[in-house]
């Protein structure tokens, strides 16, 4: 059984490890199958540098200072260790993640030769569900790559697109938009560079987006469309009904 808490994020896990010794002494490969439950669990903190760390927890005695550490902490690369063989059936209530807040995870991780394995992992997010198969690996630590194949239930767009960088680069029309949407993402794949952002121009994936409304407002090709063709409609449009397949590479 193994009880921790690190930072904001509690961990609880119960189940069997396998050659401890040989990588106590010898640092070979660890193997393990674990039920891993955690409260919360804030991986923006948990991947802090240390200097970033200890500069937010010493520099309580003032908010602002406190405030611009924690704004300034830089996201780094999250290595996966080779000597690990883990199988881990997770449950988590909320994950901290950048600006991201997911609740009710569940589902089947395994970390093994640099590579962590998501088997049908739901979660609660951005207002709808997603679920979500792929795997994050550091073969390469100064390249770690992603891919993967979701589901995404009743995302709303306005959350979406301030949740995500990627979003308000591939589709900015989404800032001007209101609406729930549902979609998928097939073979998903990128690149990530040291800041653990995608490298845009590594991008692969192809998928449906569905909408039964969205409304659009103030979106400036429109705008000045409808002052061109004198109709005000195409400013504040409604479209309804909306199934699409796109894909987007390079």
């Amino acid at each position: 059984a193994f009880d921790a808490l690190l930072g904001k994020s509690d961990i609880k896990a119960s189940g069997r490890i396998d050659n401890f010794l040989q990588y106590i002494f010898k640092d070979s490969l660890i193997a393990g199958t674990f039920n891993l439950n955690s409260n919360v669990l804030d991986v923006t903190q948990l991947m802090s540098s240390p200097a970033s760390s200890v500069s937010a927890s010493t520099s309580t005695a003032s908010a602002n200072t406190s405030t611009v550490a924690a704004d300034t902490a830089a996201m780094t690369v999250v290595e996966v260790p080779a000597n690990l063989d883990f199988n881990l059936n997770a449950t988590v209530g909320k994950v901290l993640y950048d600006n991201l807040v997911i609740e009710n995870m569940v589902g089947n991780i395994q970390v093994k030769k640099r590579k962590v394995d998501m088997t049908n992992l739901k979660m609660n997010l951005l207002g709808g569900g997603l679920m979500m198969n792929g795997y994050y690996e550091t073969t390469n630590p100064k390249k770690p790559t992603v891919s993967y194949n979701l589901r995404a239930e009743n995302f709303d767009i306005q959350k979406t697109f301030t949740a995500f960088n990627t979003i308000k680069k591939i589709a900015p029309m989404a800032q001007y938009s209101k609406g729930l949407f549902t979609a998928t993402l097939e073979n998903f794949t990128a690149d990530l560079d040291i800041k653990m952002s995608p490298v845009m121009t590594s991008l692969k994936g192809h998928g449906v987006f569905k909408t039964a409304k969205v409304s659009v407002g103030g979106f400036p090709p429109f705008e000045k469309l409808g002052e061109a063709l004198k109709m005000d409609k195409l400013k504040n449009l409604d479209i309804e009904n909306v199934e699409a397949e796109y894909e987007f590479t390079n």
